[in-house]
């Protein structure tokens, strides 16, 4: 059996693959119970004579700056490839005008600075996607770039704009040792492996109501250049890493990490929003260098973290399920802690640690499988806001405890103590003006400037 196109040359047996349906190629199959006969080409395709698009077939040459050219356009099967004798003069053009395919996307060692532009059609590499060496200019408007294989872009000058669609890495994806000016303004970036920034000379990376989801870790190394999601979420199921450079991280929306997160001293962290750690498994850690959060969410069925220095949240901290263990060192949830709402398996473990702060609230479940173990912290509900100040003690065992209530209203605001069989130690609390204190909810508040009270119970 033989194609139709002389250029299919390559005998493949036992092995079936659905192309997508082009009109650039005859493929003739036969076979019996169990087998089959598959006869096609892999060709590669290598660019000459610059500007041009893509389906013009003066531009697609059987070898590296050659002569002798390819009858159809790649096919899914096919690499392509851009080199040093793929452009002519300075500023050429290639331009995707209709669905595109190809294996492995190579784009290497090309001067005279081209670009890449594709506006309103997929761009769909079904290998690896490729660029090292000279300059690379990536315009993509209103189509997909899906790529089933790794992403590399690696001593590079480049720019990537991405507007529109989806940008889609099925194995990693990698920008190394460049310049990089990468843009995506809307739609989302997927990223089935790791997603890895590192050695990149100050450059930028900005998005707006785009998402980006990858699957495994998340690494900036020595990238000391702005990074901006944007207002869509990020998720990263391994580990979300800055490290080794003054990176300035800048979100809005919720940052997702499903395994250890580590910041590095020089970094700028502006996660505006939630982080929520929801790992499943136990070992992950915190690394704040120094760093505050917003708001943080612990919620992983199974999960564990621990602090490898001080926790600082600014907004609220809730902690649904999972394991949190503050490893001697200080913990700052912020303005509340809600240890009650979102699940009923959760530890925390304060062994070690000298102090647990928190601004006006902290609840806990009353369910046995809420455990508390404080060690010799302290609990220390600190506000100068005019507001309630709330301690939900879960029947929960604490140590010492130190509230101070501390605004300036003229106003009345309460201290409440709920939950029953809830144990403190030594019990310090400081009023300012019409502050009023609830054992329970007792029909009438009991009015105090300080009370110290050893051995409270409720």
């Amino acid at each position: 059996m033989k194609s139709v196109y002389p250029e299919s040359s390559r005998l493949t047996t036992c092995f079936f693959r659905l192309l997508p349906l082009q009109l650039t190629r005859i493929v003739l199959v036969t076979g019996l119970i169990g087998c089959c006969n598959l006869l096609d080409a892999q060709n590669t395709y290598y660019w000459v004579e610059g500007s041009g698009v893509w389906n013009d077939l003066s531009h697609w040459a059987t070898t590296s700056g050659g002569t002798t050219k390819h009858t159809i356009v790649p096919s899914i099967l096919d690499d392509v490839v851009f080199d040093a004798n793929s452009f002519t003069g300075a500023g050429q053009t290639v331009t995707v005008n209709q669905e595109a395919y190809c294996m492995d996307f190579t784009w290497d060692g090309v001067t005279n600075n081209p670009g890449f532009v594709a506006s309103g059609f997929n761009l769909n590499v079904d290998g690896n996607f490729q660029v090292s060496g000279g300059v690379f200019t990536y315009t993509h408007a209103n189509g997909n770039l899906l790529v089933s294989g790794d992403f590399l872009v690696d001593g590079v000058d480049m720019s990537f704009n991405k507007s529109g669609g989806v940008f889609s890495v099925d194995g990693n994806l990698t920008l190394a040792n460049n310049s990089m000016s990468f843009f995506r303004t809307s739609g989302s970036l997927i990223v089935g492996g790791a997603f890895t920034m590192q050695n990149l000379t100050p450059a930028s990376f900005s998005a707006s109501s785009a998402s980006i989801d990858v699957a495994g870790d998340f690494l900036m190394d020595n990238a000391p250049f702005a990074f901006n999601p944007g207002s869509g979420a990020v998720s990263v199921g391994g580990n979300f890493s800055i490290v080794n450079g003054a990176t300035n991280y800048t979100h809005s929306n919720t940052l997702t990490v499903g395994g250890s997160l580590t910041l590095n001293a020089a970094c700028t962290f502006n996660q505006l929003s939630t982080v929520i750690f929801n790992a499943t498994t136990t070992g992950k850690t915190i690394t704040s260098a120094g760093k505050s959060f917003t708001n943080v969410r612990f919620d992983g069925a199974g999960g564990e973290w621990i602090l490898q220095d001080d926790f600082k949240a600014t907004g609220t901290t809730d902690h649904y399920t999972g394991i949190f263990r503050s490893n001697g060192h200080e913990v700052d949830y912020g303005q509340y802690f809600d240890g009650d709402d979102g699940g009923t398996v959760r530890t925390l473990d304060y062994t070690g640690t000298d102090t647990v702060r928190v601004q006006y609230q902290y609840r806990l479940n009353t369910s046995a499988s809420t455990v508390l173990t404080m060690g010799s912290a302290v609990l220390l509900l600190r506000t100068t806001g005019a507001i309630e100040q709330i301690i939900e003690g879960g029947g929960k065992t604490f140590g010492n405890v130190v509230i101070d209530h501390l605004n300036n209203s003229t106003s009345s605001y309460y201290i409440r103590f709920r939950d029953n069989n809830t144990t403190y130690g030594d019990m310090s609390i400081t009023f300012n003006n019409r502050s009023r204190i609830y054992l329970k909810t007792p029909a009438t508040p009991l009015e105090m400037y300080r009370l110290r009270t050893p051995g409270l119970k409720t």
